[in-house]
């Protein structure tokens, strides 16, 4: 049996008493849709304006609370609207985070401890999340359609030149202090801003995705007051081609990066494949002494690897998982003691320390679970009907979901968001590596898989597919390119020509 014991949380609220609500939260409406954005400092949470969303500086801490109806997306685009928990099953979503920068220092703990004064105002439960800089969580991320920007505190003041890096499928960008080759690397995007110029340098290694979303934050950058007009030039810088540059902006890039320096960190190493799930029991072990000052340590004791299922967790107990580079949870059972609850969301912050992660903690409650929790286990059943909210719709209006009900009912299928019924022809293909192809020379680039509605994706393979249904106007096609999450760059490039091929052919 696999036993951790945690040491002691200095940072975290560990069931101390609780400080009175802050103002700020008080006009914080509890039976409404919102989103709500606050700078915390020590001594207060400043609500930021709708202008500032998006931008976190890394010396600072942030408060962001997120309502939203059931199966419904988040963000500052959603459309303030009446919750009604009438106690027939369906819920509303409500997610606090609590990021704070590299450089905030003790403005995490104030951040966390505002967490949970924001939560106590709501007097629902309510999923807390710690997020961390550059490692935020797809949730939090997902909120901003233009992307995260973190800057960089010192500069808030205006420079001669910036230089940032473009990270994820949800584009990240992040602020480089001070603008050197040390900063630069052959799998990265980067974007240098200066008075007259913007060049988006790619790297040899550098995946699609990056380079599409360095392109389209360049283009942002490059754009004046008034909205498509460019007021600067953009220029593309390739990793090793500085040199082929037109001359003007050759010396421009010369001025700011010195090309006789040039110096590029190598590729990355692939991080290696993701562990399976573990699930711990919490518990306080015994303690002969009682220290009132200290805050009681955390006893993990291992239940179980993956897969697992809903009927792994007991009602009156307290439960962290360890799901590696997607972070560390902690769930509470709906009878668990409250002296057993307090300390949760320390003991996930504990073992994400003694594992050396950096990705977001967060804590859920029974039935109030969401959708990246759910998904660590395998059928997950859900004890209320907040997830069928789209499936009883589509079976309100038709019993039949085909591409003429759809065409006809834009409520309809902007709620399935589906095509049809599932009737039409599907095709799917997985990409091979290259070294696969260049052993074989018989082998394709895409390996067609068989049976495909019974298809496994796999998190270090890409897959394309395609759907071809009936609507009113004829045949129509849709191709999807799903890239797992630890595929190779090289990988995720080689399925994206092969979609756009297969969408030009």
């Amino acid at each position: 049996m696999h036993i951790l014991e945690l040491g002691a949380e200095q940072d975290e609220d560990n069931g101390q008493a609780r400080l009175p609500v802050d103002g700020a939260f008080r006009t914080v409406p509890r039976d409404h849709t919102t989103f709500l954005v606050w700078r915390i400092t020590e001594s207060s949470a400043d609500m930021l304006p709708r202008t500032h969303y998006g931008t976190f500086y890394d010396a600072d801490a942030y408060l962001v609370y997120s309502a939203s109806l059931p199966g419904q997306p988040g963000g500052p685009d959603v459309i303030r609207k009446e919750i009604k928990e009438n106690g027939n099953g369906a819920y509303a979503e409500r997610h606090v985070h609590a990021w704070a920068g590299e450089r905030a220092g003790t403005l995490a703990t104030e951040a966390l401890r505002r967490a949970n004064q924001l939560v106590t105002h709501l007097g629902t439960p309510s999923v807390i999340h710690r997020e961390t800089a550059t490692k935020e969580s797809p949730r939090l991320l997902s909120y901003f359609r233009d992307g995260f920007r973190i800057l960089c505190s010192a500069s808030k003041s205006n420079a001669a030149a910036r230089l940032y890096r473009v990270r994820g499928r949800r584009p990240v960008l992040l602020q480089l202090v001070p603008v050197s080759w040390t900063h630069l690397a052959s799998d990265g995007v980067f974007v240098l801003d200066t008075s007259d110029l913007v060049v988006l340098w790619l790297g040899r290694a550098a995946n699609l995705v990056e380079k599409i979303f360095g392109a389209k934050i360049a283009y942002r950058m490059a754009r004046g007051a008034d909205k498509g007009v460019m007021v600067r030039r953009i220029t593309i810088a390739h990793d090793g081609y500085e040199q082929t540059l037109p001359p003007g902006d050759r010396n421009v890039l010369d001025t700011v990066l010195d090309l006789r320096a040039r110096t590029v960190k190598p590729v990355t190493p692939v991080s290696e494949a993701s562990r399976p799930v573990r699930l711990y029991l919490a518990t306080q072990p015994p303690k002969l002494v009682s220290i009132p000052s200290q805050k009681p340590a955390a006893r993990l004791e291992e239940v179980k690897k993956a897969p697992l299922f809903r009927e792994d967790l007991k009602e009156d107990c307290v439960y962290i998982l360890d799901a590696g580079t997607r972070g560390v949870w902690a769930w509470v059972g709906g009878n668990t003691r409250s002296a057993c609850s307090r300390g949760a969301l320390a003991s996930a912050r504990g073992l994400a320390r003694a594992r050396r992660y950096s990705g977001p903690v967060s804590i859920t409650v029974s039935g109030r679970e969401p959708l990246e929790f759910a998904a660590l286990f395998h059928d997950w059943h859900w004890s209320d009907s907040r997830r069928d909210v789209r499936l009883r719709a589509a079976r309100s209006a038709t019993t039949k979901l085909d591409a003429d009900s759809l065409a006809n009912n834009a409520w309809l299928a902007a709620e399935t968001q589906v095509p049809d019924d599932g009737s039409g022809a599907l095709r799917m293909w997985r990409v091979r590596k290259t070294t696969e192809c260049e052993r074989d020379s018989t082998v394709q680039t895409l390996q067609e898989v068989e049976r495909p509605q019974q298809a496994v994706f796999y998190d270090q393979d890409c897959f394309i597919v395609h759907y071809t249904y009936h609507a009113p106007t004829g045949d129509q096609t849709i191709i999807y390119y799903w890239m797992g999450g630890s595929s190779p760059n090289d990988l995720r490039n080689l399925g994206a020509k092969e979609a756009k091929d297969l969408y030009t052919n």
